[in-house]
């Protein structure tokens, strides 16, 4: 679990470094030159290793000079004997802790905290443990310090996952597009091969034949196999301006349901997400409309991936009394102060251009709601196709 460093935390790696050198100085100003002495190389290795060895943690020269901060931290806290030497432990361990697995960290942890308690114990020439008892509450403090770094681990390997998943759907959203629009050229192509070219090769066919009646003066028998292929050839540019006809008809989609049920799949699939599909019998949509449900459920996902973290969704998309009706909820978390972005507005133009209305609420646990209500047949000409590609 490794994370390059961010300019964050750099600043309060250098802020940590420079406040013990100050409170050193005011606690200890005769001995304060071998103090500072010791601070600087302390921070040297510590900046070192933040810039060079931040990406590989465990390697043996990083390991090395750690340890070495460790032994600084621990003989400044036998010099001062106060609590400020502390700060130098508590940047190991944080370190550590957000950098590291467990098993390395919990132990390193402990380590940097009997650290603390045996600086102290010399400092004071080795008394009696009822005197340094203070030294016992001083735990919840190096345990305060992993907890955080360790959840601010988690958190940021979360997100970290969490775009990769959302960057990987995306391009197997488009592969899967890609696909589909390839399989459609050579199913048409087959087509034109299958159907046309058979016409042809017999009208070719049948004027030879006419031609050869002719050079045998049995004109009408040519004229009938001319006539003949003519109309195969008719018949033949008929199919092709349906064959096309058909094409520009279907710009967005092959098969509306099966395009759906294809992104929720691919959802499921590289994001591990569960959600609930309820999709009942649909009559025929013009293909603006499929485009825009499509394009509605696949931002609504991304959002809910994304943003809401969510991990379970209930999609719903029926017809009743004219009207598709579109619902997608999840489990998430939706902030109480939002807006739209560049998707969402594009999503409610869509939904708007198409005599519908598209409304996002928090539900009922405090996930979002997307709700989209459009007429089966909108009467606007403002509608334009959004996108011609041919989907599965």
């Amino acid at each position: 679990m490794l994370y390059r460093p961010t300019t964050i935390l750099t600043v309060i790696m250098y802020f940590s470094l420079l406040v013990p050198m100050l409170f050193l100085k005011t606690g200890n100003p005769d001995i304060w030159t071998e103090l500072l002495a010791l601070a600087l190389v302390y921070s040297a290795l510590q900046v070192i290793r933040h810039h060079l060895y931040s990406i590989n943690f465990s390697s043996w020269p990083n390991l090395l000079m750690l340890l070495i901060q460790w032994g600084i931290a621990f003989a400044i806290q036998i010099i001062d004997g106060s609590f400020i030497p502390q700060i130098y432990f508590f940047i190991i361990l944080a370190e550590a802790a957000y950098k590291t697995s467990v098993k390395f960290s919990v132990p390193f942890a402990l380590f940097c905290y009997l650290g603390f308690v045996y600086g102290i114990y010399l400092h004071y020439n080795q008394p009696p443990f009822e005197e340094i008892h203070f030294v016992i509450p001083r735990i919840l403090e190096y345990g305060l310090i992993f907890g955080f770094s360790y959840v601010t681990q988690k958190a940021n390997l979360q997100k970290e996952q969490l775009n990769y998943a959302y960057e990987k759907l995306k391009r197997n959203q488009q592969h899967l597009e890609e696909k589909t629009l390839m399989e459609e050229r050579v199913r048409l192509s087959r087509e034109f091969h299958d159907t046309i070219g058979h016409t042809l090769t017999t009208a070719l066919v049948g004027m030879e034949t006419g031609k050869q009646l002719m050079l045998h003066h049995k004109t009408d028998e040519a004229i009938d196999k001319l006539d003949l292929a003519r109309k195969q050839v008719k018949n033949s540019l008929e199919n092709v301006r349906k064959s096309v006809k058909t094409l520009h008809k279907q710009q967005s989609f092959i098969h509306f349901e099966k395009s759906l049920k294809a992104l929720i799949e691919e959802t499921r699939t590289h994001t591990g997400v569960m959600i609930d599909t309820t999709i009942s019998e649909l009559p025929p949509m013009n293909p603006q409309q499929e485009l825009t449900l499509y394009r509605a459920l696949q931002e609504g996902l991304t959002n809910g991936i994304k943003h809401g973290k969510c991990s379970t969704f209930q999609f719903s998309l029926n017809f009743k009394d004219g009207h598709i009706h579109f619902l997608l909820q999840d489990n998430g978390t939706m902030p109480l102060a939002w807006q739209y972005g560049f998707g969402l507005s594009a999503m409610q133009e869509r939904v708007k251009q198409l005599k519908g209305v598209m409304k996002i609420s928090r539900n009922r646990e405090g996930g979002c709601q997307l709700s989209i209500t459009m007429p089966l047949n909108p009467t606007s000409t403002q509608v334009q196709p959004t996108d011609r590609r041919v989907l599965k």
